[in-house]
């Protein structure tokens, strides 16, 4: 069985979904995964030597000719490969790199923008406590990233 993994080309990605594919390959010696890497855009020159780290596609176990692609693994960010899968009639898997809890309150805000017409903007320096469902405390509103208050559009797709 052969699946393919198509990760966001940097190394918070990366590296997540190459340990899954190495771990699910670890316990089932049948399953071969593929790693497709994008190429970044021309203008993004590494700025650190982290970033510098390269990559290459590999496969993790040999490749027979008579394998058949069971499904894809994509990062939550390279959903539009979904239709590349549906065009092949393969199965889909979204990659979640980050925690539960960041997963949870992705939910939670793209409920808030689709179900009650609110935006997170609204709670840009407000005293507001929100109760989101994947935390057991109530998240004050004063410690949501910067990144999310500032530009929360990137999250509703």
């Amino acid at each position: 069985m052969e699946l393919m993994f198509v990760p966001t080309p940097s190394i918070s990605h990366l590296i997540p979904m190459v340990e899954l594919a190495k771990l699910f390959t670890e316990r089932d010696d049948r399953l071969m995964i593929k790693i497709f890497i994008m190429k970044q855009p021309s203008d993004s020159k590494p700025k650190t030597p982290t970033q510098r780290c390269s990559f290459q596609a590999y496969s993790c176990r040999a490749s027979s000719d008579t394998s058949r692609v069971a499904a894809f693994v994509l990062d939550m960010f390279c959903t539009p490969m979904i239709d590349v899968a549906n065009e092949f009639g393969i199965p889909t898997y979204i990659y979640f790199t980050s925690s539960a809890n960041a997963l949870g309150f992705t939910f939670y805000n793209q409920t808030l923008h689709d179900e009650h017409n609110q935006d997170i903007l609204a709670y840009k320096d407000s005293d507001t406590e929100l109760v989101v469902p994947s935390f057991v405390n109530k998240v004050p509103a004063k410690v949501l990233p910067s990144g999310l208050i500032d530009n929360p559009f990137f999250l509703l797709t």
